[in-house]
């Protein structure tokens, strides 16, 4: 029998003080991590923006020991080339300045849509006459110390059980939640993210150019 129904909680009020913790601890790692990614991602973007790295591999593409490269030496070489075009090399240095800011932007908004995901904490609170099919070491994980049950939407916590749980309901009110993780922030901040790769592309074309020229 489904007894899904006014029984379940959909809010984190009543999460246990260590789990609260952990969240915060988290949230702390993810604002640490962050910055890290964006210099990570500022040192990448200067590299393919290095007009003497690019010159100097350049030059050398035209030596006659660049001649003789063969296999993998040789894609090695016209790949960075390749990669150094797509870039922006052949743009002003306005341009390319203008190129940077567009790719922080990127890197910006690809590290909030990634947080709004990982950092979800949505979780669906049920009694322990809900739990049918789960098996008992699952229920000793997610007990709570009022009595009732947290199911989070982490894959160790998800995918068991969709697996197990009994209650057709339940599956799919949890199913719905993880196919909605992140939104709705992360509708917007995905048009942002599509909105700014369209200028990134319109601004790597060299005048006169195609796209496909600089591939």
């Amino acid at each position: 029998m489904d007894l899904a129904g006014p029984k379940i909680r959909l809010n984190l009020d009543n999460l246990d003080g260590k789990k609260k913790e952990l969240i915060k601890g988290e949230n702390y790692t993810l604002g640490f991590s962050d910055n890290n990614d964006l210099r990570m991602q500022d040192y990448m973007v200067d590299l393919s923006l290095n007009k003497d790295l690019y010159y100097a591999i350049l030059i050398y593409s035209k030596s006659k020991e660049a001649q003789t490269l063969s296999g993998g030496r040789k894609r090695f070489l016209q790949s960075e080339l390749t990669d150094f075009r797509r870039s922006g090399m052949a743009l002003s240095n306005e341009k390319r300045k203008e190129l940077k800011v567009i790719q922080r932007r990127i890197s910006e908004l690809s590290i909030a849509f990634s947080n709004n995901i990982t950092a979800n904490t949505d979780t669906l609170f049920i009694n322990e006459e809900l739990l049918g099919g789960l098996p008992d070491d699952y229920k000793l994980q997610h007990i709570q110390s009022d009595g009732r049950y947290a199911i989070d939407l982490s894959n160790p916590s998800f995918y068991p059980f969709m697996k197990y749980a009994d209650s057709d309901s339940l599956r799919k009110i949890l199913r719905l939640k993880y196919l909605n993780i992140g939104y709705p922030e992360n509708i917007e901040i995905l048009d942002s993210i599509i909105l700014n790769s369209n200028k990134l592309v319109r601004s790597s074309i060299v005048e006169g150019n195609s796209f496909n020229t600089l591939l």
